[in-house]
Protein backbone atom coordinates (compact mmCIF):
# COMPACT_ATOMS: atom_id res chain seq x y z
CA UNK A 1 0.00 0.00 0.00
CA UNK A 2 1.35 3.80 -0.96
CA UNK A 3 2.38 6.20 2.18
CA UNK A 4 -0.72 7.61 3.77
CA UNK A 5 -1.73 10.72 5.76
CA UNK A 6 -3.95 9.03 8.48
CA UNK A 7 -5.92 11.14 10.83
CA UNK A 8 -5.93 8.64 13.86
CA UNK A 9 -9.48 9.69 15.84
CA UNK A 10 -9.79 9.22 19.17
CA UNK A 11 -11.00 10.16 22.85
CA UNK A 12 -9.44 12.74 24.06
CA UNK A 13 -8.67 10.74 27.58
CA UNK A 14 -7.50 7.80 25.17
CA UNK A 15 -4.45 9.74 23.23
CA UNK A 16 -1.30 7.88 24.36
CA UNK A 17 1.55 9.56 25.28
CA UNK A 18 4.48 10.21 23.27
CA UNK A 19 7.09 8.64 25.47
CA UNK A 20 5.70 5.22 26.97
CA UNK A 21 8.78 3.98 28.79
CA UNK A 22 8.67 2.18 32.09
CA UNK A 23 4.78 2.27 31.47
CA UNK A 24 2.42 -0.92 31.06
CA UNK A 25 1.44 -0.12 27.37
CA UNK A 26 -0.31 -3.89 27.45
CA UNK A 27 -2.79 -2.68 30.07
CA UNK A 28 -3.31 0.69 29.48
CA UNK A 29 -6.95 2.26 28.77
CA UNK A 30 -5.06 3.29 25.36
CA UNK A 31 -3.70 0.08 24.28
CA UNK A 32 -5.33 -0.02 21.33
CA UNK A 33 -5.07 3.31 20.25
CA UNK A 34 -0.95 2.80 20.75
CA UNK A 35 -1.31 -0.46 18.65
CA UNK A 36 -3.07 1.39 15.75
CA UNK A 37 -1.12 4.28 15.51
CA UNK A 38 2.13 3.02 16.11
CA UNK A 39 2.13 -0.07 13.69
CA UNK A 40 0.65 2.49 10.91
CA UNK A 41 3.72 4.70 11.43
CA UNK A 42 6.41 1.68 11.38
CA UNK A 43 4.68 0.66 8.10
CA UNK A 44 5.17 4.31 6.79
CA UNK A 45 2.48 6.06 7.20
CA UNK A 46 1.84 9.52 8.01
CA UNK A 47 -0.09 9.30 11.30
CA UNK A 48 -1.52 12.27 12.73
CA UNK A 49 -3.86 11.74 16.26
CA UNK A 50 -6.59 13.57 17.04
CA UNK A 51 -8.30 13.54 20.46
CA UNK A 52 -11.94 14.51 20.58
CA UNK A 53 -14.23 15.62 23.71
CA UNK A 54 -17.48 17.00 23.40
CA UNK A 55 -17.10 19.37 19.57
CA UNK A 56 -16.81 17.93 16.41
CA UNK A 57 -15.69 21.04 15.10
CA UNK A 58 -11.51 19.72 15.52
CA UNK A 59 -12.03 17.30 12.78
CA UNK A 60 -12.86 19.95 10.20
CA UNK A 61 -10.11 22.02 11.20
CA UNK A 62 -7.58 18.78 11.07
CA UNK A 63 -9.32 17.91 7.53
CA UNK A 64 -8.30 21.56 6.32
CA UNK A 65 -4.39 21.50 7.48
CA UNK A 66 -3.79 17.51 7.54
CA UNK A 67 -5.75 16.65 4.28
CA UNK A 68 -5.93 13.06 5.15
CA UNK A 69 -5.94 10.17 2.75
CA UNK A 70 -8.29 8.66 5.25
CA UNK A 71 -9.39 8.54 9.32
CA UNK A 72 -9.07 5.91 11.33
CA UNK A 73 -12.41 6.15 13.61
CA UNK A 74 -11.20 4.84 17.35
CA UNK A 75 -14.41 6.64 18.94
CA UNK A 76 -16.78 4.60 20.62
CA UNK A 77 -19.09 7.24 21.82
CA UNK A 78 -19.25 11.06 22.17
CA UNK A 79 -19.71 13.10 24.69
CA UNK A 80 -19.86 10.15 26.95
CA UNK A 81 -22.74 8.54 24.94
CA UNK A 82 -21.98 5.49 23.39
CA UNK A 83 -25.41 5.73 21.07
CA UNK A 84 -23.93 9.34 19.69
CA UNK A 85 -20.83 7.10 17.94
CA UNK A 86 -22.43 6.69 14.67
CA UNK A 87 -23.03 10.82 14.95
CA UNK A 88 -19.31 11.17 14.74
CA UNK A 89 -19.08 8.68 11.76
CA UNK A 90 -22.21 10.61 9.98
CA UNK A 91 -19.91 14.21 10.45
CA UNK A 92 -16.69 12.26 8.33
CA UNK A 93 -19.63 11.49 5.73
CA UNK A 94 -21.00 15.06 5.86
CA UNK A 95 -17.06 16.02 5.07
CA UNK A 96 -16.60 13.49 2.49
CA UNK A 97 -14.04 11.65 4.02
CA UNK A 98 -12.85 7.96 3.78
CA UNK A 99 -12.80 6.39 7.21
CA UNK A 100 -12.22 2.76 8.65
CA UNK A 101 -15.30 0.86 10.63
CA UNK A 102 -18.89 0.77 9.88
CA UNK A 103 -21.44 3.22 8.50
CA UNK A 104 -24.04 4.98 10.14
CA UNK A 105 -26.43 2.64 9.75
CA UNK A 106 -24.72 -0.18 10.29
CA UNK A 107 -23.86 1.10 14.06
CA UNK A 108 -27.45 2.13 14.64
CA UNK A 109 -28.34 -1.27 13.77
CA UNK A 110 -26.02 -3.62 15.42
CA UNK A 111 -25.67 -1.28 18.57
CA UNK A 112 -29.53 -1.63 19.75
CA UNK A 113 -29.68 -4.84 20.60
CA UNK A 114 -33.55 -5.57 20.43
CA UNK A 115 -33.43 -3.68 17.11
CA UNK A 116 -30.96 -5.95 15.57
CA UNK A 117 -32.63 -9.06 16.50
CA UNK A 118 -36.35 -8.07 15.32
CA UNK A 119 -34.37 -7.43 11.45
CA UNK A 120 -32.10 -10.52 12.48
CA UNK A 121 -35.91 -12.47 13.29
CA UNK A 122 -37.54 -11.52 10.26
CA UNK A 123 -35.07 -12.67 7.98
CA UNK A 124 -34.88 -16.43 9.54
CA UNK A 125 -31.71 -16.09 11.73
CA UNK A 126 -31.64 -17.78 15.00
CA UNK A 127 -32.25 -15.53 18.05
CA UNK A 128 -33.19 -16.10 21.13
CA UNK A 129 -36.47 -15.01 21.94
CA UNK A 130 -36.55 -11.32 24.33
CA UNK A 131 -38.35 -8.79 25.61
CA UNK A 132 -37.23 -4.92 25.92
CA UNK A 133 -37.90 -3.60 29.46
CA UNK A 134 -37.79 0.52 29.87
CA UNK A 135 -36.84 2.39 32.18
CA UNK A 136 -39.84 3.49 34.57
CA UNK A 137 -42.14 0.55 33.45
CA UNK A 138 -43.13 -2.27 35.42
CA UNK A 139 -40.84 -5.31 35.39
CA UNK A 140 -43.78 -7.86 34.34
CA UNK A 141 -42.03 -11.05 32.19
CA UNK A 142 -44.35 -11.78 29.63
CA UNK A 143 -45.47 -15.47 29.55
CA UNK A 144 -43.62 -16.88 26.58
CA UNK A 145 -39.96 -15.98 27.83
CA UNK A 146 -39.06 -19.28 30.22
CA UNK A 147 -36.49 -19.15 32.58
CA UNK A 148 -33.42 -19.28 32.85
CA UNK A 149 -33.42 -15.46 31.49
CA UNK A 150 -30.11 -13.39 31.28
CA UNK A 151 -30.58 -9.52 31.77
CA UNK A 152 -28.32 -7.16 29.73
CA UNK A 153 -28.20 -3.36 28.71
CA UNK A 154 -30.29 -2.87 25.94
CA UNK A 155 -26.96 -0.43 24.30
CA UNK A 156 -24.42 -0.94 25.88
CA UNK A 157 -21.40 -3.26 24.48
CA UNK A 158 -18.46 -4.86 26.14
CA UNK A 159 -20.41 -6.78 28.89
CA UNK A 160 -20.74 -3.70 30.89
CA UNK A 161 -22.93 -4.40 33.59
CA UNK A 162 -22.51 -8.41 32.80
CA UNK A 163 -22.39 -10.28 36.07
CA UNK A 164 -23.06 -13.92 36.93
CA UNK A 165 -26.01 -12.77 38.56
CA UNK A 166 -26.81 -11.09 35.28
CA UNK A 167 -28.54 -14.89 34.84
CA UNK A 168 -32.05 -15.25 36.44
CA UNK A 169 -33.99 -17.92 37.23
CA UNK A 170 -37.33 -16.15 39.54
CA UNK A 171 -39.22 -13.06 38.62
CA UNK A 172 -38.05 -11.68 41.85
CA UNK A 173 -34.59 -12.16 40.27
CA UNK A 174 -35.42 -10.83 36.84
CA UNK A 175 -36.84 -7.28 38.45
CA UNK A 176 -33.69 -7.40 40.57
CA UNK A 177 -31.67 -7.14 37.99
CA UNK A 178 -33.52 -4.57 35.71
CA UNK A 179 -33.65 -2.59 38.10
CA UNK A 180 -29.38 -2.88 38.20
CA UNK A 181 -29.01 -2.02 34.58
CA UNK A 182 -31.47 0.89 34.22
CA UNK A 183 -29.79 2.24 37.63
CA UNK A 184 -25.98 1.63 37.27
CA UNK A 185 -26.54 2.08 33.69
CA UNK A 186 -28.86 4.08 32.49
CA UNK A 187 -30.42 1.91 30.30
CA UNK A 188 -32.85 0.31 29.11
CA UNK A 189 -32.82 -3.67 29.71
CA UNK A 190 -33.12 -6.66 27.49
CA UNK A 191 -34.02 -9.83 28.75
CA UNK A 192 -32.72 -12.71 26.87
CA UNK A 193 -33.46 -16.65 26.84
CA UNK A 194 -30.43 -17.80 28.45
CA UNK A 195 -28.91 -20.30 26.05
CA UNK A 196 -26.53 -23.16 27.97
CA UNK A 197 -23.64 -23.59 25.46
CA UNK A 198 -20.30 -22.75 23.62
CA UNK A 199 -19.16 -18.58 23.45
CA UNK A 200 -18.13 -18.50 19.78
CA UNK A 201 -16.85 -15.29 18.06
CA UNK A 202 -16.44 -14.62 14.16
CA UNK A 203 -14.45 -12.22 12.89
CA UNK A 204 -16.07 -10.33 9.57
CA UNK A 205 -14.16 -7.92 7.31
CA UNK A 206 -14.49 -6.36 4.11
CA UNK A 207 -17.40 -3.69 2.47
CA UNK A 208 -19.95 -5.80 0.04
CA UNK A 209 -17.44 -8.51 -0.55
CA UNK A 210 -16.65 -9.98 3.05
CA UNK A 211 -14.33 -12.09 4.56
CA UNK A 212 -14.57 -14.30 8.25
CA UNK A 213 -11.86 -15.13 10.15
CA UNK A 214 -11.48 -18.91 11.91
CA UNK A 215 -14.09 -19.13 14.44
CA UNK A 216 -12.84 -18.30 17.52
CA UNK A 217 -14.09 -19.79 20.60
CA UNK A 218 -13.74 -18.18 24.63
CA UNK A 219 -12.93 -21.14 26.99
CA UNK A 220 -13.63 -21.49 30.21
CA UNK A 221 -11.29 -24.28 32.13
CA UNK A 222 -11.74 -23.36 35.81
CA UNK A 223 -15.20 -22.01 36.66
CA UNK A 224 -16.34 -22.83 40.20
CA UNK A 225 -19.21 -25.55 39.77
CA UNK A 226 -22.39 -23.63 39.03
CA UNK A 227 -20.75 -20.92 37.51
CA UNK A 228 -22.20 -19.98 34.25
CA UNK A 229 -19.68 -19.81 31.22
CA UNK A 230 -20.61 -16.38 30.07
CA UNK A 231 -18.22 -13.49 29.16
CA UNK A 232 -19.29 -11.00 32.17
CA UNK A 233 -17.35 -7.75 32.97
CA UNK A 234 -14.68 -9.56 34.82
CA UNK A 235 -14.25 -12.22 32.22
CA UNK A 236 -13.68 -9.21 29.57
CA UNK A 237 -11.52 -6.99 31.70
CA UNK A 238 -9.95 -8.49 34.64
CA UNK A 239 -6.62 -10.61 33.91
CA UNK A 240 -6.53 -11.80 37.32
CA UNK A 241 -9.62 -12.96 36.99
CA UNK A 242 -8.82 -14.63 33.99
CA UNK A 243 -5.51 -16.46 35.20
CA UNK A 244 -7.47 -17.75 38.32
CA UNK A 245 -10.22 -19.51 36.30
CA UNK A 246 -8.13 -20.30 33.03
CA UNK A 247 -10.23 -18.48 30.98
CA UNK A 248 -8.72 -17.70 27.84
CA UNK A 249 -9.69 -17.62 23.71
CA UNK A 250 -8.46 -19.45 20.72
CA UNK A 251 -9.53 -21.18 17.42
CA UNK A 252 -12.94 -23.30 17.96
CA UNK A 253 -12.74 -26.79 17.80
CA UNK A 254 -15.75 -27.96 15.80
CA UNK A 255 -16.26 -31.60 15.60
CA UNK A 256 -19.22 -31.51 13.12
CA UNK A 257 -18.06 -31.21 9.37
CA UNK A 258 -19.29 -28.22 7.99
CA UNK A 259 -19.82 -26.38 10.93
CA UNK A 260 -17.26 -23.79 10.96
CA UNK A 261 -17.81 -22.43 7.25
CA UNK A 262 -21.86 -22.79 8.26
CA UNK A 263 -21.07 -20.19 11.37
CA UNK A 264 -18.77 -18.05 8.92
CA UNK A 265 -21.60 -18.00 6.50
CA UNK A 266 -24.04 -17.29 9.10
CA UNK A 267 -21.84 -14.43 10.22
CA UNK A 268 -21.52 -12.61 6.74
CA UNK A 269 -25.82 -12.81 6.61
CA UNK A 270 -25.69 -10.97 10.23
CA UNK A 271 -23.17 -8.44 9.02
CA UNK A 272 -24.76 -7.85 5.81
CA UNK A 273 -28.82 -7.76 7.04
CA UNK A 274 -27.79 -5.16 9.48
CA UNK A 275 -25.86 -3.24 6.39
CA UNK A 276 -22.49 -3.83 8.36
CA UNK A 277 -19.31 -2.50 6.65
CA UNK A 278 -15.45 -2.16 7.44
CA UNK A 279 -15.11 -4.82 9.88
CA UNK A 280 -17.21 -6.78 12.74
CA UNK A 281 -17.40 -9.24 15.15
CA UNK A 282 -20.44 -11.80 15.18
CA UNK A 283 -21.03 -13.21 18.75
CA UNK A 284 -22.58 -16.51 18.71
CA UNK A 285 -23.97 -19.64 21.06
CA UNK A 286 -23.78 -23.00 20.00
CA UNK A 287 -26.05 -25.01 22.27
CA UNK A 288 -25.71 -28.72 23.08
CA UNK A 289 -27.56 -29.72 19.96
CA UNK A 290 -25.60 -28.32 17.77
CA UNK A 291 -27.73 -25.44 16.77
CA UNK A 292 -25.81 -21.94 16.56
CA UNK A 293 -27.72 -19.04 17.72
CA UNK A 294 -26.57 -15.08 17.20
CA UNK A 295 -26.58 -12.61 20.24
CA UNK A 296 -25.41 -9.90 19.17
CA UNK A 297 -23.51 -7.90 16.03
CA UNK A 298 -20.45 -5.65 17.20
CA UNK A 299 -19.42 -2.89 14.79
CA UNK A 300 -15.69 -1.72 15.20
CA UNK A 301 -14.74 -4.51 17.83
CA UNK A 302 -11.99 -4.06 20.34
CA UNK A 303 -8.81 -3.38 17.86
CA UNK A 304 -5.65 -4.35 20.43
CA UNK A 305 -2.67 -6.64 19.50
CA UNK A 306 -2.99 -10.07 20.61
CA UNK A 307 -7.28 -9.33 21.38
CA UNK A 308 -9.78 -11.78 19.46
CA UNK A 309 -10.36 -10.33 16.43
CA UNK A 310 -6.62 -9.65 15.63
CA UNK A 311 -5.94 -13.21 16.78
CA UNK A 312 -8.23 -14.88 14.48
CA UNK A 313 -6.88 -12.69 11.58
CA UNK A 314 -3.42 -13.70 12.47
CA UNK A 315 -4.29 -17.52 12.58
CA UNK A 316 -5.32 -16.93 9.57
CA UNK A 317 -2.43 -15.88 7.49
CA UNK A 318 -3.06 -12.02 7.96
CA UNK A 319 -0.37 -10.44 10.87
CA UNK A 320 -1.62 -7.35 12.89
CA UNK A 321 -0.24 -4.86 10.38
CA UNK A 322 -1.06 -6.52 7.11
CA UNK A 323 -4.90 -6.34 9.01
CA UNK A 324 -4.17 -2.56 9.82
CA UNK A 325 -3.14 -2.21 6.45
CA UNK A 326 -6.42 -4.19 5.09
CA UNK A 327 -8.72 -1.97 7.30
CA UNK A 328 -7.38 0.88 5.81
CA UNK A 329 -7.98 -0.49 2.36
CA UNK A 330 -11.49 -1.68 3.41
CA UNK A 331 -12.04 2.14 4.60
CA UNK A 332 -10.70 3.72 1.44
CA UNK A 333 -12.60 1.60 -0.69
CA UNK A 334 -15.96 2.74 0.83
CA UNK A 335 -16.30 5.93 -1.17
CA UNK A 336 -19.84 6.46 -1.23
CA UNK A 337 -22.16 7.34 2.05
CA UNK A 338 -25.60 6.56 1.74
CA UNK A 339 -25.43 2.93 1.11
CA UNK A 340 -23.67 0.16 -0.76
CA UNK A 341 -23.44 0.79 -4.97
CA UNK A 342 -24.93 3.73 -3.73
CA UNK A 343 -28.82 2.56 -3.70
CA UNK A 344 -31.20 4.01 -1.22
CA UNK A 345 -31.36 0.23 1.13
CA UNK A 346 -27.93 -0.38 0.99
CA UNK A 347 -29.17 -3.53 -1.47
CA UNK A 348 -27.54 -3.97 -5.44
CA UNK A 349 -29.83 -3.05 -7.53
CA UNK A 350 -29.42 -4.70 -10.89
CA UNK A 351 -31.68 -7.32 -12.08
CA UNK A 352 -32.12 -10.99 -10.68
CA UNK A 353 -29.51 -13.18 -10.84
CA UNK A 354 -28.22 -16.49 -8.77
CA UNK A 355 -24.44 -17.12 -8.43
CA UNK A 356 -23.32 -20.22 -7.39
CA UNK A 357 -20.06 -21.26 -6.00
CA UNK A 358 -18.49 -24.03 -3.38
CA UNK A 359 -18.14 -22.58 -0.09
CA UNK A 360 -17.02 -26.06 1.52
CA UNK A 361 -16.49 -29.24 -0.48
CA UNK A 362 -20.09 -30.45 -1.15
CA UNK A 363 -21.93 -27.00 0.02
CA UNK A 364 -22.80 -24.73 -2.15
CA UNK A 365 -23.91 -21.10 -1.40
CA UNK A 366 -26.73 -18.97 -3.75
CA UNK A 367 -27.35 -15.78 -3.65
CA UNK A 368 -30.17 -13.66 -4.91
CA UNK A 369 -28.87 -9.84 -6.16
CA UNK A 370 -31.54 -8.47 -6.60
CA UNK A 371 -35.58 -8.15 -5.90
CA UNK A 372 -37.45 -10.37 -7.96
CA UNK A 373 -40.64 -8.87 -9.54
CA UNK A 374 -43.86 -9.75 -8.00
CA UNK A 375 -45.66 -12.60 -10.06
CA UNK A 376 -49.88 -12.81 -10.83
CA UNK A 377 -51.02 -15.58 -8.15
CA UNK A 378 -47.67 -16.04 -6.55
CA UNK A 379 -46.01 -14.05 -3.57
CA UNK A 380 -42.49 -13.81 -3.59
CA UNK A 381 -40.20 -12.55 -1.27
CA UNK A 382 -36.22 -11.30 -1.16
CA UNK A 383 -35.17 -13.13 2.21
CA UNK A 384 -32.99 -14.61 2.52
CA UNK A 385 -30.53 -13.17 0.34
CA UNK A 386 -28.12 -15.81 0.61
CA UNK A 387 -28.34 -19.42 1.61
CA UNK A 388 -26.30 -22.56 2.33
CA UNK A 389 -27.08 -25.84 0.85
CA UNK A 390 -25.35 -28.91 2.29
CA UNK A 391 -25.07 -32.10 -0.28
CA UNK A 392 -26.87 -34.56 1.49
CA UNK A 393 -30.07 -32.75 2.04
CA UNK A 394 -32.02 -36.48 0.78
CA UNK A 395 -30.57 -38.55 3.82
CA UNK A 396 -32.36 -39.72 6.39
CA UNK A 397 -30.26 -38.03 9.37
CA UNK A 398 -32.18 -34.56 8.13
CA UNK A 399 -35.38 -36.27 8.49
CA UNK A 400 -36.00 -35.75 4.69
CA UNK A 401 -37.10 -38.99 2.98
CA UNK A 402 -38.43 -37.39 -0.39
CA UNK A 403 -37.89 -34.35 -3.07
CA UNK A 404 -39.84 -33.98 -5.85
CA UNK A 405 -38.51 -32.10 -8.66
CA UNK A 406 -41.20 -30.56 -11.63
CA UNK A 407 -40.83 -27.79 -13.92
CA UNK A 408 -38.72 -24.94 -14.13
CA UNK A 409 -39.94 -21.79 -13.46
CA UNK A 410 -38.89 -18.25 -15.28
CA UNK A 411 -35.24 -17.16 -13.70
CA UNK A 412 -36.73 -13.96 -12.44
CA UNK A 413 -38.96 -15.68 -10.14
CA UNK A 414 -38.69 -16.79 -6.55
CA UNK A 415 -40.79 -19.52 -4.97
CA UNK A 416 -41.35 -19.47 -1.45
CA UNK A 417 -40.57 -23.24 0.11
CA UNK A 418 -42.43 -23.17 3.33
CA UNK A 419 -41.56 -25.76 5.89
CA UNK A 420 -37.39 -26.04 5.34
CA UNK A 421 -36.01 -25.64 8.16
CA UNK A 422 -38.82 -26.76 10.30
CA UNK A 423 -40.16 -24.32 12.70
CA UNK A 424 -42.88 -24.05 14.93
CA UNK A 425 -44.81 -21.56 12.37
CA UNK A 426 -45.05 -24.61 9.89
CA UNK A 427 -46.50 -26.68 13.22
CA UNK A 428 -43.18 -28.91 12.50
CA UNK A 429 -41.59 -29.60 15.99
CA UNK A 430 -38.03 -29.74 15.22
CA UNK A 431 -36.66 -30.88 18.34
CA UNK A 432 -37.06 -34.62 16.81
CA UNK A 433 -34.17 -33.57 14.06
CA UNK A 434 -30.99 -35.23 15.30
CA UNK A 435 -28.52 -32.36 16.18
CA UNK A 436 -31.18 -30.07 16.33
CA UNK A 437 -32.92 -27.77 13.73
CA UNK A 438 -30.49 -27.95 10.66
CA UNK A 439 -29.32 -24.88 8.95
CA UNK A 440 -28.49 -26.31 5.96
CA UNK A 441 -30.49 -28.12 3.09
CA UNK A 442 -29.48 -30.04 0.10
CA UNK A 443 -30.66 -29.23 -3.71
CA UNK A 444 -29.66 -31.73 -6.74
CA UNK A 445 -26.59 -31.59 -8.64
CA UNK A 446 -28.16 -30.25 -11.61
CA UNK A 447 -28.66 -27.11 -10.77
CA UNK A 448 -26.07 -25.72 -8.87
CA UNK A 449 -24.36 -25.43 -12.19
CA UNK A 450 -27.54 -24.16 -14.18
CA UNK A 451 -28.96 -20.86 -12.93
CA UNK A 452 -32.51 -20.82 -14.69
CA UNK A 453 -33.01 -24.62 -12.39
CA UNK A 454 -32.72 -22.55 -8.95
CA UNK A 455 -34.11 -19.63 -7.90
CA UNK A 456 -35.89 -21.42 -4.66
CA UNK A 457 -35.79 -19.41 -1.28
CA UNK A 458 -35.80 -21.28 1.74
CA UNK A 459 -38.19 -19.96 3.95
CA UNK A 460 -39.49 -20.95 7.49
CA UNK A 461 -42.66 -18.88 7.99
CA UNK A 462 -46.71 -20.58 6.93
CA UNK A 463 -47.64 -17.26 6.17
CA UNK A 464 -45.39 -16.89 3.47
CA UNK A 465 -47.39 -19.75 1.97
CA UNK A 466 -50.49 -18.11 2.06
CA UNK A 467 -50.70 -18.75 -1.94
CA UNK A 468 -49.73 -22.30 -1.77
CA UNK A 469 -52.73 -25.26 -1.55
CA UNK A 470 -51.81 -27.20 0.94
CA UNK A 471 -49.71 -26.73 4.63
CA UNK A 472 -48.56 -28.81 7.04
CA UNK A 473 -50.84 -31.10 9.61
CA UNK A 474 -50.45 -29.67 12.40
CA UNK A 475 -49.55 -31.35 15.34
CA UNK A 476 -48.03 -34.03 13.81
CA UNK A 477 -43.96 -35.09 12.88
CA UNK A 478 -44.91 -37.01 9.78
CA UNK A 479 -46.24 -34.15 7.43
CA UNK A 480 -46.00 -33.58 3.91
CA UNK A 481 -45.24 -29.68 3.20
CA UNK A 482 -47.00 -28.90 -0.61
CA UNK A 483 -45.81 -25.39 -1.96
CA UNK A 484 -47.86 -24.89 -5.02
CA UNK A 485 -48.15 -21.34 -6.24
CA UNK A 486 -51.88 -20.51 -7.47
CA UNK A 487 -50.61 -20.85 -11.21
CA UNK A 488 -49.78 -24.46 -11.29
CA UNK A 489 -46.31 -24.08 -11.58
CA UNK A 490 -43.88 -25.00 -9.24
CA UNK A 491 -40.12 -25.86 -8.88
CA UNK A 492 -39.94 -28.06 -5.84
CA UNK A 493 -43.66 -29.68 -5.36
CA UNK A 494 -42.81 -31.50 -2.25
CA UNK A 495 -40.65 -32.54 0.75
CA UNK A 496 -41.82 -35.66 3.00
CA UNK A 497 -40.49 -34.90 6.58
CA UNK A 498 -40.21 -38.33 8.53
CA UNK A 499 -39.61 -38.44 12.19
CA UNK A 500 -36.28 -40.41 13.29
Amino acid sequence: MKKLRVLALMHDYMVPPEDVRGLDVVNALWQTEFDVITTLAAAGHDIYTLGLADELGPIRQAMDEVRPHVVFNLMEAFHEVATFDQNVVSYLELLRLHYTGCNPRGLILSRDKALAKKVLTYDGIPVPAFAIFPIGREVQRPARLAFPLIVKSLTQDASYGISQASVVTDDARLRERVVYIHERLGTDAIVEQYIEGRELYVGVIGNEQLHAYPVWEMKFANMPEGAHRIATERVKWSSAYQKKHGIHCGKARLQRAGMEEYLQFLATRVFHLLQMNGYGRIDIRLDGNGQPWVLEANANPQLAYGEDFAESAHHDGMPYEALLQQILKVGLQWGRPGGMNGSPDGLPSKKAAVRSQETPEGFAVFRLEARPPQIDGARTVWRPPAFLLPSDFSRSRYGISSVNWTSVVSPAVTVTVCGWPPSRSCQIDSSWVPGGTPSMVKLPSTPLTTPRSLLTTIQPRIHECESHSTRTTPGRRNGRVTCMPANGSAMLKSVRLRSS
